[in-house]
């Protein structure tokens, strides 16, 4: 399968098991509906800036986005933090909690 519709049906799958919609992350991504649509259905490639916004978003790493193995995909959605009802706030604020304990372990692991 081409890494561009990969990358889409991984999108979606996130996305759903955090229980969101295309709005949600579009806000989040500081981008229109249209594009979260475009990038789900592989019709537009994600750039390697936006690719490293949603794996910060969904607490994964870049990789995983590429990943056809269904196991890690499943096992990185059960990990996913899941509430009812979250906020553009909160899910900034996961995010930037995300980023800060993945640059941790990265720093620890090199030392």
């Amino acid at each position: 399968m081409e890494d561009i519709k990969i990358i889409g049906r991984n999108i979606k799958s996130y996305r759903e098991s955090y229980g969101l919609n295309q709005e949600q992350i579009a806000n989040l991504l500081e981008v229109s509906r249209g594009t979260v649509n475009y990038y789900e259905n592989g019709a537009r490639m994600p750039s390697m800036n936006m690719i490293q916004k949603l794996s910060d978003l969904f607490g994964i790493e870049p990789i995983d986005l590429l990943n056809e193995d269904n196991f890690e995909l499943e096992l990185n959605s059960k990990i996913a933090f899941k509430k009812k009802k979250l906020t553009i706030r909160d899910l900034n604020s996961i995010a930037r909690f995300r980023r800060i304990a993945r640059n941790y372990i990265k720093l620890v692991e090199n030392y």
